[in-house]
This record gives structure tokens, C-alpha cells and sequence, in this order.
């Protein structure tokens, strides 16, 4: 399995951290780091990029789809996630159009929470398991539904892909749905737990930091003492999933 390192975008520094830290798999969001702007010129071992559609909707901004053509057109990643919307027929637009533009890059479409709920579009996923090697399954952010409901949705979509389509889980790191689905990539931006929000799962468990441990911990010392293990945690997390699965006879190449 793999774990895309998602959150650093344009900052210098926590790519560095990353790379540093022996990190091979990184997300990028092209809203967060803008439109107009490269990403950042480091070598990992594959970069995935996200249009972050989903970002730029909570606050209110529309993203033209010929926008993120030019973005990956420009920095050719190895692969992109669709630019998708609130509109399914948009979406679908969107991934025509980046597909035709974007000849040397994989689009992943994405299987949304919201489509699996609809009458209309759940059968949706079994055209994208025809017609794609890898897709990314999600929507889950920002939508109160609970863990049965996640498990609902991972079933129904594995039970399709199996281990012959790969599926990109998306912001998902959490042990019971790792531990259960052959996810062949995943992305996280909780290794900036610490510095964002005062808490880790470094020591097993999600712990909160006072206030008082927090702010400290969002400063310079946290980039330096408290970066490294996080970065060491998530990349066991992500090599014990990897040894789990391939013991089970799922290897992905």
C-alpha cells in the first residue's frame, strides 16, 4: 500500500521534512498551491496531484477546468484526480475534457459517497471498473455519516475492484477500513496533526495536547522535533498495511 503524504503543497520546508524523512509518495493539491504556481521540485518517487475541487466549493470558489488542464500541463505529475463537483454531469465533463488535454497524465475518477447513495448514479462504479486500472473512492469529508456507513460504502465498491482494479482511498488512514480492504494507495494529511491542531498518534492513540503544548508545538520546535516521528509513524502504518495485504496474497505493482 501506499501512502501519499498530502498537506506540504508549497512549503518548502515540510517537503523537505518529507523527503528528508524518506517519504516516497506525495499529494499535492493544485488549489492550495494555486493554479499559477510549480510544484515544488522534489524527487519523490511519484507525485499525485488533486484539483482540490472539494477545498475551493467549502469556500466558495469555482475552478474552470481548463485551469487545472494548464496546471497539469505544466507540471506533468504521474497522475491527477479528477476535477470533480457537486454535479455529477460536470464531473463527467470535467474528465473528458482533462483526459483529451492531459494525453501523458492518469486521470483517476473518483466514486463519491454521494454517488453511491443515489438511485441515479451507484451503478456508476461498475462502469469505472470496466473502464479504468485505478480508481479513488471518497466524498466522505464534510458528510456526517458514520463508520457503518463508510464500511457500507467500502463494500459495495470492493466488491467490485477486488484486487484487480487499484483503489485510491481518499484522506483515509484509519486501521479498521485499512485493515479490512486492499486499498492499493492511500492519502493523509495527519502527519501535520501536531502542528495543526495540537495532537498525534504517534504513541497509538490520538492524543490532545493544552493549549499552552500546542502553540509551542506549531512553532519552529515542531517542524524539528515533533515532524520527524509523525513522519516515522505514518510510514509504519504504511509498510505494516503493505506486509498485511501481501501476506494475503494482494501485491500491487
Amino acid at each position: 500500500m501506499r501512502l501519499y503524504f498530502a498537506g506540504a503543497d508549497g512549503t518548502e520546508k515540510y517537503n523537505q521534512a518529507l523527503f528528508t524523512g524518506g517519504v516516497k509518495y506525495r499529494l499535492v493539491s493544485a488549489y492550495t498551491l494555486g493554479y499559477d504556481r510549480e510544484v515544488p521540485d522534489w524527487p519523490f518517487k511519484s507525485t499525485m496531484i488533486d484539483s482540490g475541487g472539494y477545498s475551493a466549493r467549502t469556500r466558495g470558489v469555482e475552478i474552470e477546468v481548463e485551469e487545472y488542464v494548464d496546471f497539469l500541463n505544466r507540471n506533468q505529475p504521474d497522475m491527477a484526480l479528477e476535477l470533480d463537483t457537486s454535479d455529477v454531469w460536470q464531473t463527467l465533463a470535467n474528465r473528458k475534457i482533462l483526459q483529451a488535454k492531459c494525453p501523458s497524465v492518469y486521470i483517476i475518477p473518483i466514486y463519491h459517497w454521494s454517488d453511491y447513495i443515489s438511485s441515479t448514479f451507484r451503478s456508476m462504479i461498475d462502469d469505472l471498473v470496466t473502464d479504468y486500472p485505478m480508481i479513488a473512492v471518497g466524498g466522505v469529508a464534510g458528510v456526517s455519516i458514520g463508520r457503518e456507513e463508510q464500511f457500507e460504502l467500502y463494500d459495495y465498491v470492493f466488491q467490485r475492484t477486488r484486487d484487480k482494479v487499484k483503489v485510491h482511498g481518499l484522506g483515509q488512514t484509519s486501521k479498521p477500513y485499512l485493515e479490512k480492504y486492499p486499498f492499493y494507495s492511500v492519502d493523509s494529511t495527519s502527519w501535520l496533526a501536531a502542528v495543526r491542531y495540537g495532537c498525534s498518534m504517534v504513541d497509538g492513540a490520538w492524543k490532545e495536547m493544552t493549549k499552552l503544548q500546542a502553540k509551542l508545538y506549531r512553532g519552529q520546535e515542531a517542524l524539528q522535533k515533533r515532524i520527524p516521528p509523525e513522519i516515522r509513524h505514518y510510514l509504519k502504518l504504511e509498510d505494516y498495511f503493505t506486509r498485511l495485504w501481501g501476506k494475503r496474497g494482494v501485491v500491487w505493482t
